[in-house]
């Protein structure tokens, strides 16, 4: 993903998903038009 290389976003973000394969994709519902999901720093 261009977020972890990105000057700015890389130090932001510790993972990046796209929807389909996010860890807790089904304790959070159905989809809803989400793409990518990010774990930040904080």
């Amino acid at each position: 993903m261009v977020f972890k290389i990105d000057p700015v976003w890389k130090f932001q973000i510790i993972e990046v998903w796209l929807w389909d394969v996010h860890p807790q994709r089904t304790e959070w519902g159905p989809d809803c038009r989400i793409d990518l999901v990010f774990k930040d720093q904080s």
